[in-house]
C-alpha cells in the first residue's frame, strides 16, 4: 500500500515537474503525510494537462484509500 502511494506521488510530481512552464514541488515532512504544490498553469493547454494529471493521482490514491481504509485516507485542499 505504501508502495503504491510512493509510486503515483513520486511519478506525478516528475511528470509535472517536467512540463514546461509548470512548477511542481511535493513534500513528506512526516510519515503517511505528503502535499503536492503545481502552478502557475497560465497556458490552457497547462491547465488541460494538469486537470488529467490530477485526475489520475485522485483517482490511483482515492482506489488506494478505497481498498485499504483501515490505511490510508486522503483529503483534498485547492487553493486559488
Amino acid at each position: 500500500m505504501c508502495a503504491a502511494v510512493s509510486a503515483l506521488a513520486r511519478t506525478a510530481v516528475k511528470v509535472l515537474g517536467e512540463r514546461k512552464g509548470l512548477e511542481a514541488r511535493g513534500e513528506a515532512l512526516q510519515r503517511g503525510s505528503m502535499s503536492l504544490k503545481v502552478g502557475p498553469a497560465l497556458r490552457e493547454a497547462d491547465r488541460v494537462f494538469l486537470s488529467a494529471a490530477g485526475a489520475f493521482l485522485l483517482e490511483g490514491l482515492g482506489s488506494v484509500a478505497a481498498e485499504y481504509p483501515q490505511n490510508c485516507t486522503m483529503s483534498v485542499t485547492t487553493e486559488r
